[in-house]
């Protein structure tokens, strides 16, 4: 989709907000006749007219009162108007994001991605605001053109001369003005993601010592972006000034010629400060034309790197007309709209979990590694774990299984269908652990419930169940102590025990896990596994190769190169897989 298609979808999200925004802002641009009409009529009273000069002087008062208040009022609008345009944006943007298929489908890092959102969804809602300027000054510069005509047509058409070539300078440095835009973006994102990388890795690059070389690294992004943005930014510039002296040299011979006809009397004193001031509008039109030429360009290249974010070449999902609650009462009205839904989400699907069938599963990476017609099942009660070598395919199932990866085959829960894993495999139906969890730069309470109600009796019964009563008791302020930048204040096996907490927390119905013991010393994996085995009515699939979680399964499934070699019970697996035997050191 064109970009001034998207452009134009985005206007017809508020209709009337956008056609009030453009009404009242046409006013401003038309208000500036007026002073026009009264100069004219200063000059005229001043050789006999019908008006006096005092009364042209209290008009001129009156008309300046109220075109303050009528610009505050206009501004009031804009403002509403725009972040309106740039949180439609944004909040689609985000909403696409967080539907991709896993966070490996982003086309940049976290932090580009919050950049492309604020700067690139800034750089769209300027866009639209200045098609209103574009809009409201196109009719008086008519209106302009029309008293200027009437005045005197030949100096008017000279007067275009300028609007042409403004027009096609534009037009010759289309192409630059998307270059160096983009290069410029391109530069910056390259700066940001290499500090984002650092930050991430402070350890890890102190430890190896190589501090001035990841420094000296970061330095030279900063200037290629430096750069970039120069360029970007003279060219702007030059663009700029361009306009405004081709305009400038040919007003200046319009008005060597206009005194030529006011010193041959074609001209009447009014007529002439009239016509200075219409061409002077008409001149400001012509500059401003060149450069929204300019910023549709750049528009442009925002609008692309939107699109390549949410993994959209059409760019529909950015401008999709979804409802913003923007106020309390808005707020209030979108809860009560979404809340029976979410009663029949939860409800829905057969109701409490009995068994979950998955026949004929596929998932590739690009690579060309996954898994392959994976057939396996799992009733309520069960813990069923699924072993391997590395890269066998363990995660990639458990991933595809929940909608994080993109896949092909059946999934059944109670027996009946599940079209959207993405958004059905979600507390309190199901939870997952993943093996490197992740953590907020919060506190341990944050992380733990992450916007649930905070109930003793529940946190109690999940702080038991993850073996961190004595971590709790150890902290300085407990669960509400800081756990630092994505928890780097907790070990490696604090944060498995974190991530695990998190997920008894909500209750669910199915529990998936990866390997959430591998941080763990034997001891804390053999209480968290038994306690684990403890809970009632849990049904799991995990992924573990741990002899002691193994020996608990009621299942055991063995991957190999992305395909099921054997499954079943533990001894009959060792008694029937080479690879198990392997794996378990017989």
């Amino acid at each position: 989709m064109k970009a001034w298609r998207l452009l134009l979808r985005m206007m017809a999200y508020r209709p009337w907000l956008y056609a009030m925004d453009g009404l009242l802002w046409m006013m401003v641009h038309g208000f500036f006749i007026i002073p026009g009409l009264l100069v004219k009529a200063f000059f005229d009273a001043l050789q006999g007219g019908t008006l006096r000069t005092g009364t042209v002087l209290w008009l001129i008062m009156a008309f300046t009162l109220a075109r303050i208040a009528h610009i505050y009022v206009s501004a009031w609008v804009d403002i509403l108007h725009r972040f309106t345009m740039s949180a439609l944006l944004r909040s689609n943007a985000f909403d696409a994001v967080l539907g991709l298929p896993g966070a490996a489908s982003l086309s940049c890092s976290s932090t580009e991605a919050l950049d492309y959102i604020k700067e690139d969804a800034g750089q769209v809602e300027d866009a639209i605001s200045w098609t209103l300027d574009v809009l409201g000054s196109a009719v008086f510069t008519v209106v302009s053109v029309v008293l200027l005509v009437r005045i005197d047509p030949v100096v008017t058409l000279l007067a275009f001369v300028p609007l042409v070539l403004v027009v096609a300078i534009a037009q010759s440095a289309e192409g630059k003005v998307s270059r160096y835009r983009e290069s410029a973006r391109k530069a910056s994102e390259e700066a940001t993601g290499a500090m984002g990388e650092v930050f991430g890795a402070i350890q890890a690059i102190k430890v190896a010592g190589v501090e001035v070389h990841a420094l000296k690294h970061v330095a030279q992004l900063c200037e290629t972006r430096r750069k970039a943005a120069l360029k970007d930014g003279l060219f702007n510039q030059l663009l700029d000034s361009i306009y405004h002296n081709t305009v400038g040299i040919g007003t200046g011979i319009l008005l060597v010629v206009i005194a030529s006809r006011v010193s041959a009397l074609s001209f009447s004193l009014g007529d002439f400060s009239l016509f200075i001031f219409c061409l002077s509008f008409v001149s400001d039109y012509t500059c401003f034309w060149g450069g929204f030429l300019a910023h549709y360009q750049r528009t442009r290249v925002s609008l692309d790197r939107l699109r390549e974010l949410v993994a959209d070449p059409s760019g529909a999902v950015l401008v999709t007309h979804t409802p913003l609650p923007l106020t309390p009462r808005a707020k209030a009205r979108s809860r009560r709209r979404c809340e029976p839904v979410l009663h029949r989400e939860e409800t829905g699907s057969g109701s409490a979990f009995q068994r979950l069938d998955v026949r004929g599963f596929t998932c590739l990476h690009p690579s060309g590694k996954g898994i392959h017609d994976v057939d396996l099942s799992l009733g309520r009660g069960d813990l069923v774990v699924v072993t391997g070598r590395i890269g066998s395919g363990k995660t990639t199932l458990l991933r595809a299984i929940q909608g994080l990866l993109p896949s092909q085959g059946e999934l059944l829960w109670n027996g009946q269908p599940v079209t959207e894993p993405a958004t059905f495999f979600v507390p309190p139906r199901s939870a997952y652990t993943p093996q490197a969890p992740a953590l907020l730069s919060d506190t341990l309470a944050e992380n733990l419930f992450l916007g649930i109600d905070e109930e003793e009796a529940l946190l109690n019964y999940a702080l038991r169940a993850a073996v961190m009563e004595d971590d709790i008791a150890a902290l300085s302020d407990g669960i509400r102590t800081r756990i630092g930048p994505r928890g780097l204040k907790l070990s490696g096996g604090q944060a498995q025990r974190t991530a695990a907490a998190r997920m008894f927390l909500r209750k669910p119905e199915l529990y998936f896990i990866d390997d959430m013991s591998s941080a763990l010393d034997a001891e804390t994996e053999r209480l968290l596994w038994k306690r684990f085995a403890e809970v009632e009515d849990r049904t799991c699939l995990a992924v573990s190769h741990r002899r002691g979680t193994l020996e608990l399964a009621d299942w055991v499934v063995v991957m190999r190169e992305g395909r099921i070699e054997a499954q079943g019970r533990l001894e009959e697996v060792l008694d029937r897989s080479e690879e198990m035997r392997s794996l378990w050191g017989r």
